[in-house]
């Protein structure tokens, strides 16, 4: 039962998230104390469980469809305690936002609110809802840069960010498609299809990989950063050929799972550089 509930939170999610908190404050620098550091990796990654959670809470009818492995459709967890466990872990994520700052605890509502709205509201509608996620996830490295002195310097990583996580929900969301056509969600796969869906992930990965060179092409991270960069760059070119060549479950389970672990190589570059 335990790790079932564990495994509603997304786990490494939310360990990335966590760690991108403290990469913001990392880069931001300035004198703070550590507990400012642990409340805020910990305020992020509640506030994304408690996101994972209701999703899957509000989505188990579709994900009776695209999922049926995970804990709620399977039946190993209920909703009722899916429910509760989402509630507690937004609220612990508040608290902790709240012994920072008026400022966080600010930004922790905000990301909650923006969460359950998309849950409810708008995760069936085309781009708004991959926006919403793809802000919501890249504001974890401002929200540790608050902590310091120079918040503005997590700017460029977090469009970076930005770009990887819309790429990732828009190919989720392919994987998903079958379903969500089944229960009359307007996603940007079942309104248009999927080989211009994937076509438009793929410009999102494009994108990063345009844009990832200029730090460094601009003096403002080093040789350590561009070698990771190179790295990044030609797993995301792979990424980009495998969706082309195959556009179907298995193929898109591997380029989200990739992208993901790409998020962590980005984390390491940007502290690097």
């Amino acid at each position: 039962m335990l790790s079932s509930l564990l495994e509603l939170t997304r786990p490494i999610n939310c360990a990335i998230t966590a760690v991108a908190v403290a990469l913001g404050a990392l880069l931001a620098g300035g004198d703070i104390a550590f507990s400012a550091w642990v409340l805020a990796m910990a305020s992020a990654a509640l506030v994304a469980a408690s996101g994972n959670i209701f999703n899957d809470v509000i989505d188990l009818e579709i994900d009776r469809l695209n999922r049926p492995d995970r804990p709620l459709p399977n039946g190993r967890v209920g909703r009722g305690a899916a429910t509760v466990l989402g509630a507690l872990a937004g609220a612990l994520g508040a608290a902790c936002a709240y012994w920072i700052g008026p400022v966080h605890l600010t930004l922790s509502l905000c990301v909650l609110v923006a969460l359950v709205v998309y849950d409810r509201w708008l995760k069936g509608v085309a781009v708004v809802g991959n926006l919403v996620v793809s802000g919501a996830a890249a504001l974890a490295l401002p929200y540790g840069g608050l902590l310091g002195d120079a918040w503005s310097e997590t700017l460029v990583p977090s469009i970076f960010a930005f770009c990887l996580h819309m790429a990732r929900e828009i190919i989720k969301d392919v994987e998903d498609m079958d379903g969500d056509r089944l229960v009359g969600a307007r996603t940007l796969p079942v309104r248009v299809g999927r080989y211009r869906s994937l076509s438009v992930a793929i410009y999102w990965l494009f994108a990063l990989v345009v844009l990832t060179p200029l730090p460094h092409l601009l003096g403002w991270y080093g040789l350590a950063y561009m070698r990771l960069v190179i790295l990044l760059d030609a797993a995301c070119i792979a990424i980009m050929i495998s969706l082309h060549r195959n556009p179907f479950r298995g193929g898109l389970s591997r380029a989200s799972n990739g992208l993901k672990g790409l998020m962590l190589l980005g984390i390491l570059a940007v502290y690097l550089g």
